[in-house]
């Protein structure tokens, strides 16, 4: 989900209805008062807020209405949940996520160069916006995949003679 600092619903800053629906959890009521008494608006000003929250999809009514009467439960939609999780960032440019990539693709070379390692890392996918074709994306969700360099030799062994090699007193004792 893209959102922005700037964004408001309702005349609030759409970080701090994120903020009001993350205090609820899956399962939870949200009621006009809770509106109120959680955003410190008045009775009618949390009516507005709570509908505005229902018209943009946020929330909906937890229980059927009744013939003539409204709803006066509400429960937190999937639209709702991600904007819970939103993160409020600044966005990166396609240019400036491929230099951070390139940039980390360069360690891993360094990386699998040094021999004296015990992992190497086998593959960097990925994925998220950063995957797509996105001019622009949030963050760069990458996996890496590692695995051990001698898989042939003991790794407690490797390790121990990698600490060995660094100088430094390793204490051996076996719990």
């Amino acid at each position: 989900m893209q959102v922005s600092k700037n964004d408001t619903l309702a005349g609030l800053p759409l970080i701090k209805i994120r903020d009001f629906l993350r205090s609820y959890p899956k399962g939870y009521s949200i009621t006009a008062a809770s509106v109120e008494a959680d955003l410190g608006l008045t009775k009618i000003e949390a009516e507005a807020v709570l509908q505005a929250i229902v018209d943009a999809g946020f929330i909906e009514p937890k229980y059927e209405r009744r013939e003539g009467g409204a709803s006066s439960q509400f429960s937190i939609t999937v639209l709702g949940s991600r904007l819970s999780v939103a993160r409020f960032v600044k966005r990166i440019t396609r240019a400036k996520a491929d230099a951070l990539v390139s940039e980390m693709l360069d360690r891993v070379a360094e990386i699998n160069e040094r021999d004296e390692l015990v992992f190497r890392v086998k593959r960097v996918r990925a994925f998220g916006s950063y995957a797509g074709e996105a001019p622009e994306v949030g963050d760069i969700d990458l996996a890496v995949d590692w695995e051990q360099r001698h898989p042939d030799k003991d790794i407690i062994e490797q390790l121990l003679a990698r600490a060995d090699a660094s100088g430094k007193i390793v204490s051996r004792s076996v719990v």
